[in-house]
Order: C-alpha cells, then sequence, then structure tokens
C-alpha cells in the first residue's frame, strides 16, 4: 500500500530563514572588504614608499648637486638600483670635477701668453719702425709656439685624467719609442741636434701603450726643447739591474745644462716651466 507524507511550511517561516542566512555570511564579508582594503593600501604604500624616496631623490639632482642617493628605507630588490645609480653618478661628478678643473687650468695658463701676443700685435702696429716691427712680429711666432705648446700639455693633462684604468697589454717599447722620435724629428731638425735610440733592438713589456706614448712625447719634447740647440740627445734602454725583473729603464740624456736645485724639486708640478723664455 502506498504512503505518502506531506509536509509543509509557511512560506515566511522560510523568507525568515533565508534572510538569517544571508545576513550572518554578508555581515562579515561587508565588515572584512573595507578591512582588506585598508590593508593593502597600507601594504602597497609601505612597499612602494621607497620608490617614491628614489623618484623624489634623483628628481633633486642636477649637474651641480650629484651628491650619493640617500634612500632610507631601501629594499633588498631597490638596494642594486640605488647602488648603480650612485655609481654613475659619481662618476658624472667626476667628469664634471674634471671638466671645470680643465677650464679653470686653460683660463689661467692663457691668459698671460695671450696678453704678451695682444702686447707685441699693438706695439708692432704703433711702430713705423721697420727692425721694431720684425722684432714684434718675431716676438708673436715665438708666443704662438709657447701657446701651442702650452695648449698641447692643457690637452695631454685632461686626457690622462679621463683614463679611468689603466689597459695593460703586451706592448714593444721599442716601438713606441722609435714612432714618438719619428713625429719629433722636425723639432730636432729646427733645433740642429742629433737624437739616437740605443740599443736597437726590441723590448717587450707589460703597459698602457697609450700613456707611455704620452709619457716618452713629454720627456723628449722636453729635451728637444730645453737642452739648446745643436745638442745631443740620446735615448737607452736597458733591464732593470735584477736579472729576474721584467722591468726596462728607459734613459732620456742630453747635454744640455743641468737642472738647477732649487728648480728640480718642482718639476713635477703641472704646467711649471723653470725658464719662460726657453722652450719655444
Amino acid at each position: 500500500q502506498n504512503l505518502s507524507i506531506l509536509v509543509a511550511e509557511k512560506q515566511s517561516k522560510r523568507d525568515e530563514a533565508i534572510a538569517e542566512i544571508a545576513l550572518s555570511t554578508s555581515l562579515p564579508q561587508l565588515l572584512l572588504i573595507p578591512a582588506l582594503f585598508f590593508v593593502t593600501l597600507v601594504l602597497v604604500n609601505k612597499f612602494l614608499r621607497p620608490i617614491t624616496e628614489l623618484q623624489e631623490a634623483v628628481a633633486l639632482r642636477d649637474i651641480n648637486h650629484l651628491e650619493p642617493l640617500l634612500i632610507k628605507r631601501a629594499t633588498v630588490e631597490l638596494h642594486p638600483l640605488v647602488k648603480q645609480l650612485n655609481y654613475l653618478l659619481d662618476q658624472l661628478n667626476n667628469a664634471w670635477e674634471r671638466e671645470k678643473r680643465f677650464t679653470r687650468t686653460a683660463a689661467h695658463e692663457l691668459k698671460t701668453p695671450l696678453a704678451i701676443l695682444r702686447l707685441n700685435a699693438e706695439n708692432a702696429l704703433n711702430t713705423d719702425d721697420i727692425t721694431e716691427q720684425r722684432s714684434d712680429l718675431s716676438n708673436i711666432i715665438t708666443g704662438i709656439n709657447r701657446t701651442d705648446r702650452l695648449i698641447q700639455q692643457l690637452l695631454i693633462h685632461s686626457s690622462i685624467e679621463s683614463q679611468h684604468a689603466v689597459d695593460n697589454s703586451t706592448i714593444n717599447l721599442t716601438t713606441i719609442l722609435r714612432d714618438v722620435i719619428a713625429q719629433l724629428i722636425p723639432l730636432v731638425l729646427q733645433q740642429e741636434q742629433t737624437i739616437s735610440l740605443e740599443p736597437i733592438e726590441n723590448y717587450t713589456i707589460e703597459g698602457d701603450a697609450t700613456l707611455l706614448a704620452i709619457l716618452f712625447t713629454n720627456l723628449i719634447d722636453n729635451a728637444i726643447r730645453y737642452s739648446g740647440s745643436k745638442s745631443n740627445i740620446t735615448i737607452k734602454m736597458q733591464r732593470a739591474k735584477e736579472t729576474t725583473s721584467p722591468h726596462v729603464q728607459v734613459l732620456i740624456i742630453d747635454d744640455g745644462k743641468k737642472i738647477q736645485d732649487d728648480v728640480r724639486e718642482r718639476i713635477f708640478e703641472k704646467f711649471f716651466r723653470a725658464d719662460s723664455g726657453k722652450g719655444d
């Protein structure tokens, strides 16, 4: 025999139960969502604040203010970026300081020879004496040669300062000296001098070819200019006295006047000239 059971409930009871269930589940969510939003905002602000500080610090830097960046709350991820930026700022600051030093030095060193050139030119214009004019014009040519020499020294000095590291490699020292001598031969002929390289054999060393060429050019050029007309200049190469030493000694010898003792201590000062009347 089939048995059927009918169960009935008022709709209002069901609606009341549904409302209670909905309220019990939605109320925590309504409270949780603002809390999550607040926590997310705090975390984002905390972790992005170093980036904001970095942006503000970079914005404050200009060509006259290249101090290192200081981020108080730099994260582990941000630290390499700050370190690299500080390295670049340091390199830029060094380059800028070199440029300012070069400008100040050039202005200081060129002021006097240019004034002398102007004075000689004015004297040549204001005189009708042919002998005086030729003397003034000769002084102008001499002054131009000195100024050209000074400019070359300034450029060499700037080139050396801008070189960050020494590029050591295996080089032929004899070849470098031969090239330098060949470059300076016109000055030797002008002074009616003789110049020789001894011994004629290859010496291989480790060094920077560019810097060594600058060094020997300056030293040999000084010997040519200051040893006097018809002097003899000899460049000698020899191994260091220690038989196991890889070093090579280069001696630049001339038969000009000996450097005075009071001048010897200053010969390594920048652009120092013991006798301004020589070295044309």
